[in-house]
């Protein structure tokens, strides 16, 4: 097994899994963190609604967005391995295109379906507002092309650390809410500020990588990709595979607040975060194992040996 070390895909791949191990512990810990001082501050009926408004407007984005990143990964990063990075280019202007139509797209439709199914889900009739302003953030929210350039580009060491941002700071303002008795608004106001900054962070990362390595000029956001065969049709396919389990954590708490109230959906919340904080190593193996086959010689044994070792590994992390 020694020899498997050897192999410079294998390593990269313990090397990235190892960055999405470390970043979602830190993440887990200050999510910890932020549900503690939060439900202390609000008190559990309304921190469950704080919990309902995000979650919507999550369940919103998981619906409405693609899976952007993984036709970066798959035809950006073909492209650059083949030594044609304009195919990275179209794939990246294409990525951005769904990203921004989607999200805009999501927005609206989250907006105007809010009074029907506020009742449904929990959400009290007051607190409207604060839900359709949270809304806003969905064309943000849902891009995911910033994080398919860094993962193509194999920078999944600013992917981890970028995604502590948002945990940490919203943990750091939550403690100063709580000491000061902040209301629900400035909850809310606290998880907006500390998700747009998550998301542009990384938008500003991905553009960084992109100069650094002389691929910024040129990419130009189209919903018609001529020169990607079958791009479409690998987008909804993804979208529809992939679109279930995206969506799912936010649309089970909105279930549990309409079931239960807001002060169920608290409970819940609390309970699928310290199950988030054990999400096991190999669930992270299998974020970094796409990337790194989509740089392969697919005609080579490589592949194969890649596939048989992570497997391998996989299978001693579970059990």
């Amino acid at each position: 097994m020694r020899h498997w070390f050897k192999d410079h895909h294998f390593r990269s791949l313990l090397k990235n899994t190892s960055y999405l191990a470390l970043s979602r512990g830190i993440a887990a810990i200050a999510g910890i963190a932020t549900a503690a001082m939060a439900a202390r501050g609000l008190g559990l009926l309304l921190f469950g609604m704080l919990i309902l408004i995000t979650s919507y407007t999550r369940a919103a984005s998981g619906i409405a967005k693609f899976q952007s990143w993984q036709l970066i990964v798959r035809y950006g990063g073909q492209g650059l391995a083949a030594g044609n990075p304009e195919q990275f280019k179209s794939s990246t202007g294409f990525a951005a295109a769904l990203d921004v139509v989607s999200g805009i797209v999501g927005m609206i439709g989250a907006v105007l379906l809010l009074p029907l199914l506020a009742p449904l889900v929990g959400i009290d009739h007051q607190y409207l507002w604060l839900t359709m302003a949270y809304c806003t953030l969905l064309p943000t929210m849902g891009a995911a092309s910033p994080n398919g350039v860094l993962r193509t580009l194999d920078r999944f060491d600013l992917i981890s650390w970028s995604s502590t941002l948002t945990p940490i700071s919203r943990a750091i303002l939550a403690v100063i809410a709580f000491v000061f008795g902040a209301t629900l608004p400035v909850y809310v106001a606290i998880w907006w500020i500390t998700d747009l900054a998550g998301d542009m962070y990384q938008w500003f990362l991905a553009w960084r990588e992109l100069r650094r390595h002389g691929l910024h000029s040129g990419i130009r956001p189209t919903l018609k990709p001529t020169d990607l065969p079958g791009a479409w049709k690998f987008a909804i396919q993804i979208n529809l595979a992939v679109g279930v389990q995206t969506v799912w954590g936010p649309i089970a708490r909105l279930a549990v607040g309409g079931l239960l109230g807001a002060t169920g959906a608290a409970l819940f919340r609390v309970a699928s975060t310290l199950t988030d904080a054990a999400q096991k190593p190999a669930d992270l193996l299998g974020k970094a194992f796409y990337p790194e086959i989509v740089r392969m010689d697919l005609k080579s044994k490589k592949p194969w040996k890649l596939m048989f070792r992570s497997a391998a590994l996989a299978t001693a992390c579970r059990g």
